[in-house]
């Protein structure tokens, strides 16, 4: 049998281990870099600091997408408030090739924590996709 030392549970680095795990995923996907940099926040930060980052950085990916699709996004319209549908919505265009671009009706989905795309334009010009973004933002309720 087994003896339990629960001096073990609440070790420093059992405690930086959690910290570091909850700014991650509050984070999103991330790089080593940031990843590691969060870390060392974890390390020297307490618990009511550690809530308020993870809370900040939840926040900001609610803010606008950064990629869907898997691909990086580089134009976005939030749309404002309309009864029925989802709060935090918007279209935005993606970079799929070069000179080649993806447009998304895009919401938040607040369970995945995660900005989702549906009703693709595929592979459209520049002039196209950033026409087509005007006229949808044209179209809905403004912020």
């Amino acid at each position: 049998m087994h003896e339990h030392d629960a001096s073990a549970a609440t070790s420093p680095h059992h405690t930086t281990v959690r910290h570091t795990r909850r700014l991650t995923e509050a984070a999103g996907p991330i790089d080593q870099p940031t990843r590691e940099a969060l870390a060392r926040v974890a390390q020297t930060c307490g618990p009511d600091t550690i809530d308020a980052l993870a809370t900040l950085l939840r926040r900001v990916r609610m803010a606008a997408p950064d990629r869907v699709a898997a691909r990086p996004v580089v134009a976005f319209i939030r749309y404002g408030h309309t009864d029925g549908a989802q709060p935090l919505r918007g279209a935005a265009v993606t970079m799929c090739q070069a000179g080649r671009y993806d447009l998304y009706t895009v919401f938040f989905d607040e369970p995945a924590a995660r900005w989702e795309g549906s009703n693709g334009r595929y592979d459209m010009t520049w002039a196209s996709a950033r026409a087509e973004l005007t006229r949808r933002a044209d179209e809905q309720a403004q912020p």
